[in-house]
Order: structure tokens, then C-alpha cells, then sequence
């Protein structure tokens, strides 16, 4: 067990301001009962929801009022009490020990889950919020001073923190002197995470590039290694637990996504008729809700009784209800009788399923589209649909919190598509569609477009390997124009060439969301990567690039280096399978001497020699932040090995992963890189399959 824990009131500390990144806690190997409960409580005003915790926090109400003061326009689709519930967990003040995320995570950790019903109200709040936000997978790190915590992180094995976990994407931030700073003992977790929550915009702290790991993170540990002055760095990797670890905040009933009057007809939405058949949807208006029901959030109600609390929204809550609430919080303040959950029960109409077919290939299935204008679902009938679509069809319908619909090689006709889109217009748990190798042509795109123009939870499209040609870019720079959340697109392998790529380029250079394209195996050309160069020359934001296979020589290399020397985002890229040699890799060498921001560069099977070697070996000389260096497939031999293992020696490098495979290198330069990896220094060296 770690023993290493934040003194939240020692003046010794880096940080006064950001000590939640330090508030790593105690980990065991003993497994915790699941974060459950809080979700069967309603959705409270901010300042009611602290009530509870009030004789644990001085002034609580007083601070929540302040963080929902600045919060009166929260971005994204949050209402005002939510995001105050974020900044408030942000929020840090004197004494250190009573901010209320010390208090909150505290009991997190405990195992006496007990400890927890008084924070029910306001977990309620903050989880509800962290849900609505789209998850996001990067690289982000968090870190303690004063202390060593490798000998209590295992590698190889797993763990869970059960705390609210603050990081940063920004290791120049967290290495800065009012963080972790360069100098004492110290320990850095390199996190690699699936479900991030980007908090900036609603952080006390905007300045700070927050992002958040919700409670029950769970974790392999993948590496630790010391980099000298005190550094010790645990590498970690999110990954799936075998149950749920901290319940979603509804109801444990899986939460309705239509009136009661048409749902019981899409338990089974695959159905086979004779005629086309249309639902009117006057009839669904009559139908839908009882006039004493409540409306969830997404436009729902509860059916018979279901246990719901999350229709208890903020604007809908009966004055009953809340006479109820506030005796009950009351209780909880007491610990007479806490409540434990709240039950709401509606009378609705039930609808037996018409029976699934059975032995037919094409069948008829239901889509439903929600209108922004009204909530109520439009009924239409699709016909001849493939089972493969069906199937994911019912899938978005049932099963509601995967976070990512796989579409990967099946053919989809246009009316599939257009299902497809239609059904997951208003889905709010969807964060990833891929649409690799769908057959996919550039007259199809216009229905992402209008998906991604209105879906606010999907941050990742993968459109690789399809035929969307330059006239689909035309609908690819739309989604870049009006996608307000799109993080990743991966559009890599669509015949693509330079005047498409034109397009997509022009609209990269007022995008300020999407942090990764893929572009590969598309035929832009050297003037394509110019316009590409050109835009992320000035682009602030893009953090990943892919142009493997794209028809570049060292005129394009040429465009590369002018970008690197200008670009201070960028820390990913990939450049290999071009025809680049050692002029054009001396001039991103070159680049890279002044660059210190990319971290991987990937430059496999080019035509790169000793002389190539040689100049990338000259990087290390200035350039201590390239982390990932790939050479493999290329002729560097024994000369341009050497030359960069003994650069990274002679600058101490604390950290390099080095692929030099099939790169006509001897057998006895091989033995010295054995002896090299050997030694404390932290070089990693990729080198097998020499022939």
C-alpha cells in the first residue's frame, strides 16, 4: 500500500493553488464495493445539493453560490448547477485539508461506503455533469512531490483509484515550478486514458488544461523508470475491470430513451410486414407521458414503476418534491434515515412487441429521429435492410452506454446509412463511430455532416478505407466547419488527392476542436502537404498527424520542416512510406533542433541512410523532448546506429524508444546495443528481423 500521501497544510509544498493533482492517495491491491446510491437522487440546485456536507465544510453554501455565480453561461450542453459542480470540486482555499475535493476524495477512498450518503446530492450533481461531457482519449499526467511511489505500483498489474482524479495534458505544465517543478523527489504518472473529461471551460482554474478521471479508474501499470534528478515516472494505462466500479447517475433500470407508448415496440424494432407502415405522430402526442409524469432530460418518461430519479430535473421538480428532498437531506444531516432511493411511479400504456422473423434476409425496421423542436420521436418504416444493419440498429436502441458503434466492414447502402445517422442524431453515449472499409462513396458524407453538425457527444470518426474522392472533401471540410466536437477523424485510404485536400486544409485553419487527423495512403502529393503544412502552421490545436504513404519527396520534407520550425501544438507524426531521403530528413532534422514540442516522429520506410542518421543523431544535441524516434525499413547500417546511440549517450538522454529493424545493421553493432540497453539508461531499442 502507498503510503505517500499530499500535506495539504505544509508551506513546503510546490503548488498552493494546485495541490488536486497531487492528491494521489492510498492504493492497495483490495478490492472496494462499487460507488452505488447516489444516482437514485434528484438533481438539486447546487446550493441545496452541499447542504448535506455542510457540518463537514465551513461555509460550503456560500462557496457554492460563488462557483455557480461564474457558471451562469456554462459551455456544452451543461445547465449552470452543473458546471458549477465542477468548479466548485476545483476550487481550492484555506485550510488545504477542508477544500472540498480533499473532503470528497477522502471518502471516496474509504471503504466504509457508508461515509459516502452525504455526498449523494452533490455526486449526483458532479457525476451528471462529468457524463453529459464527451470522453476523450489522450495522454495526460499527474504527479506527487516529495515522494517515490514506484516500489508500491507493481508493473504488470492492475489498480483502481477511487478518488476524482485531476490531470493535465500538458507536461510542460506539470514539469513547471508551480507544479511538480525539476528539482527533489518526485513521482510522474504517465496516464494513457479512454474516458478523460476535458474541464477547462468550466474550471476555477481556466488557465489550467484540466482534465478529469472520474471515480473507479482502473488501471494496468506498464512501465516505471527513473530519469534522473529525483524523477520517478509510473507509466499507466486505462483498462476495462471485470464490473461496474462507480454506477451511472440514473437509475440502475436502464433508462428509457422514448415514450412509453412506442418503446415497448423497439425492445424488438425488427419486424417483418407486408405494407410500409407509419406510426402518426398525433398518436404518439396522446400517448406519450401522463400529465403528473415527469420529462427526462433527453425528452423520456418513466414507465410503470420504474425507480427513476433522474427525471427529477432541476426546472421540473414539483414543489412537493422538493418539501420531500429537503427533508429528507435533513435526514441525511442527522443520520436518522438516509435516503437511499426515491421512487416515482407513472401509469403508461403497455405494448406487447410484435414477434421477430425468422429465416428472411431483408427485413423492415423502425427509425426513430428525434426533433429538437418538440421531443417527440417521428416513426418512419425502412424497408429492405440487411440483418448486419438491423442488428446495430436494435443495438444503439438497447444497449446505451457503449461508448462506440462499430460499422467496421459492412457494406452499407445510402437508406442504411441514413438509418444509421438518423437513429444516433440525439444519442447521447455514443463518443466513437467507425465506418472503415463501408463502402462509403463522397455523395454519403453529406449525412455524417449532418450527424456530427448535430450530435454533441461523438468526438471520433474513422471514415478510413472507402471511396469518398475529392468530391466527398467537400462534406469532410463541413464537418470540420461545423462539428463543434469532433476531436479525431480519420479519413486515410478515400483517393483523396490535392484539390480535395485543399478543401480540408482551408477549413483546418479556423477549426479549433479536431486534435488528430489521418490522412495516410491518400494521394496529395507534395502541394497537398504544402496547403496541410501550411494551415498547421498557424493551427494551434491539431496534436496528431498521419501522412504515412502519401506521395511525398523531399520538396514536400521541405514544407514538413517550415511547419515543425512554427508549429507548437503538434507532438505526433507520422510521415513514413515516402520517398524522403537524406536531404529531406536533414531539413526536418534541422526543424527539429528549434522544436521542442513533437514527441513521436515516425519516418519507417523511407530512404534514409548514414548520412540521414548522422543528421537525426544531431537533434539530441539541443532536443530533449522526442520521445519515439522510428527509423525502421530504411539503410542506415551500422554508421547511422551508432551515431545515434552515442548521441544519447553523450547527452544523457533520459528516455528514447529507438526502431532501427531492417536496416542492414551487423551483428556486432547489434551486441553493443545490447550492452548499451544493459545500463541505467532508459533507451528503448527495436532492432530484430535485421534481415
Amino acid at each position: 500500500m502507498a503510503t505517500s500521501v499530499v500535506n495539504f497544510d505544509d508551506d513546503k509544498c510546490v503548488s498552493k493553488t494546485h495541490l488536486r493533482y497531487f492528491d494521489i492517495g492510498h492504493v492497495s491491491l483490495q478490492h472496494l464495493l462499487p460507488i452505488d446510491g447516489y444516482q437514485n437522487f434528484p438533481l438539486l440546485q447546487l446550493e441545496d445539493a452541499v447542504e448535506s456536507v455542510q457540518l463537514l465544510i465551513n461555509d460550503i453554501k456560500t462557496k457554492a453560490l460563488i462557483a455557480k455565480k461564474n457558471c451562469q453561461q456554462p459551455k456544452g450542453n451543461l445547465t449552470s448547477n452543473e458546471s458549477a459542480a465542477i468548479q466548485l470540486y476545483t476550487m481550492e482555499w484555506y485550510p488545504r485539508d477542508q477544500c472540498l475535493y480533499v473532503m470528497l476524495n477522502k471518502t471516496l477512498r474509504s471503504k466504509e461506503r457508508d461515509q459516502l450518503k452525504p455526498w449523494f446530492p452533490y455526486l449526483k450533481l458532479l457525476m451528471t455533469a462529468l457524463w453529459k461531457i464527451p470522453s476523450i482519449q489522450c495522454t495526460v499526467w499527474r504527479g506527487i512531490h516529495g515522494s517515490n511511489l514506484s516500489d508500491e505500483y507493481d508493473e504488470g498489474q492492475c489498480y483502481t483509484w477511487w478518488n476524482v482524479s485531476s490531470c493535465t495534458d500538458s507536461l510542460t505544465l506539470m514539469k513547471s515550478p508551480t507544479f511538480l517543478g525539476d528539482k527533489g523527489l518526485r513521482t510522474l504518472f504517465n496516464i494513457e486514458c479512454k474516458q478523460g473529461k476535458a474541464i477547462q471551460t468550466h474550471s476555477y482554474f481556466k488557465e489550467e488544461s484540466e482534465v478529469l478521471l472520474m471515480p473507479g479508474f482502473y488501471f494496468k501499470v506498464t512501465g516505471k523508470f527513473q530519469s534522473g534528478d529525483g524523477l520517478n515516472i509510473i507509466q499507466l494505462c486505462e483498462t476495462a475491470p471485470d464490473y461496474e466500479l462507480i454506477k451511472p447517475p440514473f437509475p440502475n433500470q436502464t433508462p428509457l430513451t422514448l415514450p412509453s407508448m412506442v418503446q415497448s415496440q423497439l425492445h424488438s424494432t425488427i419486424h417483418t410486414t407486408t405494407t410500409e407502415t407509419t406510426i402518426p405522430i398525433t398518436s404518439v402526442r396522446k400517448q406519450s407521458t401522463p400529465r403528473s409524469a415527469k420529462i427526462l432530460p433527453n425528452g423520456t418518461s418513466p414507465t410503470n414503476s420504474i425507480k427513476s430519479s433522474y427525471s427529477l430535473d432541476e426546472s421540473t421538480t414539483s414543489l412537493t418534491d422538493e418539501k420531500q428532498t429537503k427533508h429528507e437531506l435533513s435526514l441525511l444531516k442527522s443520520k436518522q434515515s438516509p435516503l437511499t432511493e426515491l421512487t416515482i411511479t407513472t401509469t403508461a400504456e403497455n405494448k406487447q412487441c410484435p414477434p421477430k422473423p425468422t429465416n428472411t434476409k431483408k427485413k423492415e425496421i423502425i427509425s426513430t429521429v428525434t426533433t429538437k423542436k418538440n421531443d417527440f420521436p417521428l416513426i418512419k418504416t425502412v424497408k429492405n435492410v440487411s440483418d448486419p444493419i438491423s442488428k446495430k440498429v436494435e443495438e444503439i436502441h438497447q444497449n446505451l452506454h457503449d461508448p462506440i458503434l462499430d460499422l467496421v466492414k459492412i457494406s452499407l447502402t445510402n437508406e442504411e446509412l441514413k438509418l444509421i445517422t438518423n437513429t444516433l442524431l440525439y444519442n447521447t453515449t455514443r463518443i466513437k463511430v467507425d465506418l472503415t472499409q463501408t463502402k462509403l462513396k463522397g455523395y454519403d458524407i453529406s449525412l455524417i455532416t449532418e450527424l456530427l453538425t448535430t450530435n454533441q457527444t461523438i468526438t471520433e470518426l474513422n471514415l478510413s478505407r472507402n471511396s469518398i474522392e475529392d468530391n466527398g472533401s467537400i462534406e469532410i471540410s463541413n464537418i470540420l466547419k461545423f462539428s463543434k466536437y469532433l476531436k479525431i477523424l480519420n479519413i486515410g485510404s478515400n483517393q483523396i488527392s490535392q484539390q480535395g485536400i485543399l478543401k480540408i486544409a482551408d477549413t483546418l485553419t479556423t477549426n479549433k476542436i479536431l486534435n488528430s487527423l489521418n490522412i495516410e495512403s491518400n494521394p496529395i502529393g507534395n502541394l497537398g502537404i504544402k496547403y496541410i503544412c501550411h494551415t498547421l502552421s498557424s493551427n494551434q490545436h491539431l496534436t496528431t498527424l498521419n501522412i504515412w504513404k502519401t506521395e511525398i519527396n523531399n520538396d514536400g520534407a521541405e514544407f514538413i520542416a517550415i511547419m515543425l520550425t512554427n508549429n507548437q501544438t503538434l507532438t505526433y507524426l507520422q510521415m513514413g512510406c515516402n520517398k524522403i531521403d537524406d536531404k529531406g530528413i536533414k531539413l526536418v532534422a534541422n526543424a527539429l533542433k528549434k522544436n521542442k514540442i513533437l514527441t513521436n516522429l515516425l519516418i519507417g520506410y523511407c530512404e534514409i541512410g548514414i548520412k540521414g542518421a548522422k543528421y537525426l543523431a544531431e537533434i539530441f544535441q539541443t532536443n530533449s523532448t522526442l520521445m519515439v524516434l522510428d527509423l525502421c525499413h530504411n539503410q542506415i547500417m551500422d554508421d547511422g546506429a551508432i551515431a545515434i546511440i552515442d548521441a544519447l549517450n553523450l547527452n544523457d538522454y533520459s528516455y528514447m524508444e529507438l526502431d532501427i529493424t531492417r536496416n542492414d545493421i551487423s551483428n556486432e553493432c547489434l551486441m553493443l546495443m545490447e550492452q548499451f540497453m544493459t545500463t541505467e539508461n532508459h533507451i528503448i531499442i527495436n532492432y530484430k528481423n535485421q534481415n
